[in-house]
């Protein structure tokens, strides 16, 4: 038997006696701040996702890293990794890496470069 999310949403509200519109309004903004959030990482990830000022999430800085690493032993390029990168330079700039994610990172671009013999980006006034 399906239960709609009508029928939980008005026992939660008798349960808890919250207005059952208050709790609709609540579950909407959540499904639709976890949709963006979704589709689109990297313009939340310095706010992240707030609901209604009770519940904020945010992607978590270590598991960014690890993926960063992961993505530069095994480089692919999709949608994904360029959102990875993106979201890695803003974590980056806003200097919310610890100390020791920063040398992690620092240490697994050297590994790169030494394997490879090349840097990944090249410019004019080096040569």
């Amino acid at each position: 038997m399906l239960v709609k999310g009508d029928e939980i949403l008005r026992k939660l509200a008798s349960q808890k006696n919250v207005p059952y519109e208050l709790l609709r309004i609540m579950f909407n903004d959540y499904w639709q701040q976890t949709l963006m959030h979704l589709q689109h990482p990297e313009n939340n990830f310095s706010k992240g996702i707030k609901i209604r000022d009770c519940i904020k999430f945010r992607l978590n800085p270590k598991q960014v890293a690890k993926a960063y690493v992961n993505y530069l032993r095994f480089p692919r390029y999709s949608d994904y990794t360029t959102n990875l990168i993106t979201i890695h330079n803003q974590l980056l700039d806003e200097n919310i890496y610890t100390e020791t994610q920063k040398e992690f990172i620092q240490n697994s671009e050297r590994n790169r470069i030494q394997a490879t013999g090349t840097e990944g980006c090249y410019s004019d006034e080096e040569e």
